[in-house]
């Protein structure tokens, strides 16, 4: 089975998605700190988060968010019915509310355990039960819209333990036949560091010229299947770093494999003026355009997606009046 191309964005990384969004001349202003409501929202820190919150949704063909309060880049032109979906950036929002009835009383029922209660106070933004309900509303709806979409839940280290704390509980609330376990993808600090998803997109332009990128789309795909068998492991950043060290040998073979053949095309070329050996040489040359292809046709070098993303936005930003 391959690895989900539909991301749900998790905590923190969703509130700096969020942020990202807002810069969009066609968003409504981000009230940052204005109001409970949007201090949860945009996570511990949204400004901290918001290049590497562009660059894991960058990974992934479509970014799959819980409804909330807020104004989506063209809402009114990509809005129909409940749903809203922004084609050139592949971002979808639809599906299950966060303030849904059930999963109030969910979140309700949850607050009185002192396990899940210690692990929310211990960030700093969650202290009061209002703001606790409101993350615990959030992810219910995300681990829902994710086991309907077929999608990855990504968030960090924080938001896993309260993943895992919350599946525990599910089946007092919702039937079997409902039972969400779409599972989650913790991304540290580590991993991102390893895979230099550090540097782009640092706003909403440079978001915009990453996800029309058909070159990042190309290495992210490459980059998923990746992520999907690292994720198998106990290891999840080792495996993703021995994965991306095999892909680097693998690369050089392919570039030392790719001038091989780039040689014989030429000498094919030479030996097809000879008489008796035209046969030969045409076989040779297409050898070369076969091998040539075969080897183009996969991003090889799709370990360097997060410094390609920041060439991209460069490029892009250079190609602007």
């Amino acid at each position: 089975m391959s690895f989900p191309s539909t991301v749900v964005l998790g905590y923190p990384y969703e509130g700096g998605f969020f942020y990202l969004l807002s810069q969009s001349p066609t968003s409504m202003e981000y009230p940052l700190d204005s109001h409970p409501y949007y201090k949860v929202l945009q996570g511990p820190d949204a400004t901290r988060y918001v290049t590497v919150a562009g660059a894991i949704a960058s990974l992934f063909e479509v970014v799959e968010l819980a409804g909330a309060d807020f104004g989506y880049p063209d809402r009114e032109t990509y809005t129909s019915g409940d749903r809203y979906f922004h084609p050139d950036l592949r971002i979808s929002v639809h599906g299950y509310g966060e303030w849904d009835d059930a999963h109030q009383e969910f979140a309700n029922f949850l607050l009185k355990n002192p396990m899940v209660r210690q692990h929310l106070h211990s960030d700093p933004k969650l202290h009061e039960e209002r703001e606790a309900k409101h993350f615990l509303c959030r992810l219910i709806s995300q681990m829902r819209i994710a086991a309907r979409m077929d999608a990855v839940l990504v968030g960090n280290e924080f938001f896993e333990t309260a993943y895992h704390i919350v599946l525990r509980y599910m089946d007092s609330f919702f039937s079997r036949q409902n039972q969400i376990d779409p599972g989650v993808l913790t991304i540290s600090q580590e991993v991102l560091a390893i895979a230099g998803l550090n540097f782009a997109p640092a706003d909403f332009s440079e978001l915009v010229a990453v996800r029309q990128s058909s070159e990042i789309t190309a290495y992210a795909t490459e980059f998923r299947e990746a992520i999907g068998s690292a994720h198998l492991t106990n290891d999840f950043a080792a495996s993703l770093k021995e994965l991306m060290r095999e892909a680097l040998e693998t690369h050089e073979i392919r570039k030392r494999a790719k001038s091989i053949l780039n040689t014989t095309s030429t000498v094919s070329t030479t030996l097809g003026a000879i008489p008796m050996l035209g046969t030969v040489a045409s076989l040779a040359g297409l050898a070369s355009d076969f091998g040539s292809r075969r080897i183009d046709r996969k991003k090889s070098d799709w370990y360097l997606i997060g410094p390609r993303m920041k060439e991209v936005a460069i490029e892009d930003y250079l190609q602007t009046d």
